[in-house]
């Protein structure tokens, strides 16, 4: 009598695993349709904001999720300031972001970093989502002119 009753419970949690594998492969097809291609000639800051308004969202996902540690979960915090500074900055000097040469790189980095910050969420093993997300805010911060790179 208690076998049916076994499976029932064992069954669910089966199927939340399974559901981390095709959520993964779901936010790979998402990150190859969003990011944009190499030769876009209508590449701009704007893709740039909205690839940084996209990973800020991922980023504060993150800290409530159980895939980080405290000390981990303290990081993504402050990498959400960070990258809320620079969603001001970059909107402020459009204008001269439109000319970095590096651009439309970055934020192919940028939307690649969501995505990969978003399957860790769902798979586990935060630890090597962090560093590189600091290494892509330092990337971005050198996009701004030097006027726009002071905190204000």
């Amino acid at each position: 009598m208690q076998m049916p009753r076994l499976q029932r419970s064992v069954l669910p949690g089966r199927a939340r695993a399974n559901r981390g594998t095709l959520a993964a492969i779901e936010l790979e097809g998402l990150n190859q349709d969003m990011a944009p291609a190499r030769d876009d000639p209508a590449f701009g800051p704007r893709h740039l904001l909205a690839a940084l308004d996209g990973l800020s969202a991922a980023v504060i996902e993150a800290t409530g999720s159980w895939a980080f540690l405290t000390a981990e979960r303290i990081q993504l915090i402050d990498a959400a300031h960070k990258l809320a500074w620079l969603l001001v900055r970059v909107n402020r000097s459009e204008s001269m972001v439109a000319r970095a040469p590096d651009l439309a790189a970055t934020t192919r980095a940028v939307a690649a970093a969501t995505y990969r910050l978003r399957a860790v969420q769902e798979l586990g093993d935060g630890a090597d989502a962090i560093q590189p997300l600091f290494e892509l805010i330092v990337r971005i911060d050198q996009l701004l002119p030097r006027t726009a790179q002071l905190y204000q």
